[in-house]
């Protein structure tokens, strides 16, 4: 479906109520990064309160955590909106999206892992890698890096999760894309496209490798042909 992205003026213009529904886009922002988005929200004695945006192609509701007006004061929140780390989308968008196929599954997902986390008595491991917007000073330039990887914070960790290693000279694909579908070939279909859509940035090379290597997960394959005929519409468009 054709989703549209909200400004912060289209948020601002439609008032001080209503809700404030975001979508995780940090792996097609210009970071290509996965993982949570912790935005600070800041009380009226500035002390720092975090709004999580889950790794997940479902949409969530920042409302629901905080009010529409302390979200919109926010200078990270506006930062994370313009740099594409989050998208902002109408409510008529996010329950259409919450009704897709997979949903349901994928919310049980999210409830599972929040349990597994409590259950777990601590914050997530270093190594699950949360994405964190620490600098919103730096984000229109500076030494700094406006993003940053929790547990990453190695130049070379940082490379690795973005660059995702070398591609293979005769294939042409990454090892870390191997990874992913050597992990859904064993999912069912469901699961596999809710895995698809969590992981959000292909290049066509990858997708045509899904689609002919995905013989028992229909739905999935389904989505990925209409992935490519997408990316074939835009590069059409830009020529």
């Amino acid at each position: 479906m054709a989703i549209k992205p909200l400004s912060i003026s289209d948020l601002e213009d439609s008032g001080d109520r209503g809700s404030i529904w975001v979508m995780n886009s940090a792996q097609k922002s210009e970071y290509e990064l996965e993982g949570e988005i912790l935005i600070n929200i800041p009380t009226a004695q500035g002390r720092p309160e975090m709004l999580k945006v889950p790794q997940s192609w479902l949409p969530y509701e920042a409302t629901g955590r905080f009010p529409k007006k302390r979200i919109l004061e926010s200078v990270e929140f506006r930062n994370a909106l313009m740099k594409g780390l989050i998208t902002a989308i109408t409510e008529a968008d996010a329950h259409a999206i919450m009704n897709e196929d997979g949903a349901r599954e994928e919310r049980k997902r999210l409830r599972d892992l929040d349990q597994h986390i409590k259950a777990a008595g601590a914050p997530r491991k270093i190594s699950d890698a949360n994405v964190s917007i620490t600098n919103p000073q730096e984000l229109t330039g500076g030494n700094t890096t406006p993003v940053d990887i929790v547990g990453g914070r190695e130049e070379s960790v940082a490379s690795q999760i973005k660059a995702g290693a070398q591609p293979d000279e005769k294939t042409g694909l990454k090892p870390n894309f191997m990874a992913f579908y050597e992990r859904v070939k064993t999912q069912d279909d469901t699961s596999a496209l809710n895995a698809l859509k969590n992981k959000g940035r292909f290049s066509r090379r990858e997708l045509r490798f899904l689609r002919d290597n995905l013989p028992n997960h229909p739905k999935t394959v389904q989505t990925i042909k209409s992935r490519l005929v997408e990316l074939k519409k835009a590069s059409q468009a830009a020529e």
